[in-house]
């Protein structure tokens, strides 16, 4: 498998030569490729997991992918004052599905608000369930989507075979195994086709890529409610934020999307996308605010240690927001937004008042 991204040059252009900013942030929305995966799977004994299972399903998937696709001959060492030293750990990484895909590593300062972290946003996410469901019986069924962006949708099939793994090596501590029943691929037109029979153990189909499309139909009006599902942590400023506007969610909107479309699409030319974000947002009211922060406990085996983590749940509705700004909006519904989207947090819906 090769990591390397496709030049920029072999993916069309569809209208990115627009002036304005949010025509030329839209026209690459356009042109980053999604793959969703749908898995469907069955417990093989009693589990209890917990309340929020992104975190479970995240480092499981993880653990299992780095089994049977690392390709370093060593854990990555942090690189010291030796040049060659460091060169070939960057190769190294830079050849590594595993590393490619959860572990994105920044190997130049393209970004200015990437350069005081360790990785780039990763080209994948979770959407687990949101119930607050923790006990299930051998035989109950769990469902949720992988989404993956870039030219990391060439790693669909690894994909399955990694969850496939994870439910072998056993779900928490107590190493509970789960079998897949299906895996389902949504594509153009948000169809769904079964791609994979857990019950069989085959590929029904070759799981293809979309590219979003916006809706045909004009906006009812300019009045629009976000609503966050999971909790979101926005950042300004290197801090997180419980007071959220709209030029924070809009700069994170569109600073995810500049980094997946450089990084995971090779899009080169993304990097001009973060200029001027806060002339978009500058007409745009807040009208309503109904929104707390929700604190949640995960347990990260990498670290061996518990972490509380938290983010902003509940609604805000803004005013005066463009057409434009609504597009945007509907396709960030896809990426989600903030920190930790790999677990699931940030998922947002929109609806118009």
């Amino acid at each position: 498998m090769n990591a390397k991204q496709p030049a920029e040059s072999a993916i069309p252009d569809n209208g990115s030569a627009e002036n304005d900013l949010l025509g030329k942030v839209l026209s690459y929305a356009k042109r980053l490729r999604i793959l969703d995966l749908g898995f469907e799977i069955e417990f093989l004994s009693d589990v209890v997991l917990p309340t929020y299972k992104g975190s479970t399903l995240h480092g499981g998937l993880g653990r299992a992918f780095r089994k049977l696709y690392c390709t370093c001959a060593e854990p990555l060492r942090t690189p010291d004052e030796n040049d060659s030293e460091e060169q070939s750990i960057h190769h190294e990484a830079e050849a590594c599905p595993y590393h490619f895909i959860f572990e994105t590593r920044i190997n130049d300062n393209v970004f200015k608000f990437l350069r005081n972290v360790p990785s780039v946003p990763h080209p994948y996410l979770l959407e687990p369930p949101l119930d607050e469901k923790k006990e299930y019986m051998a035989g109950e069924r769990l469902a949720f989507t992988l989404r993956i962006f870039g030219s990391a949708t060439g790693y669909a099939v690894n994909m399955i075979e990694a969850v496939a793994l994870f439910g072998r090596l056993g779900v928490t501590r107590a190493s509970v195994h789960f079998r897949i029943v299906r895996v389902t691929s949504i594509g153009a037109g948000r169809k769904q086709n079964v791609i994979y029979d857990g019950a069989s153990n085959t590929y029904l189909a070759i799981p293809k890529p979309y590219r979003w499309k916006p809706r045909e139909e004009s906006p009812l009006s300019h009045e629009l409610m976000i609503r966050f599902l999971s909790p979101t942590r926005l950042v300004k400023s290197e801090h997180l934020q419980e007071n959220v506007d709209f030029l924070i969610i809009l700069t994170s909107l569109i600073r995810r999307l500049a980094a997946l479309a450089y990084y995971a699409e090779g899009l080169k030319n993304a990097v001009k996308l973060t200029e001027g974000v806060n002339i978009s947002a500058n007409n745009v009211r807040l009208i309503k605010q109904d929104i707390d922060w929700k604190a949640w406990r995960r347990y990260s085996n990498r670290q061996s240690t518990a972490m509380l983590l938290g983010g902003v749940v509940g609604e805000l509705t803004f005013g005066n927001v463009t057409e434009d700004l609504l597009l945007l909006l509907e396709f960030g519904k896809l990426l989600h937004l903030g920190k930790q989207t790999t677990f699931g947090l940030g998922k947002y819906e929109i609806a118009q008042k």
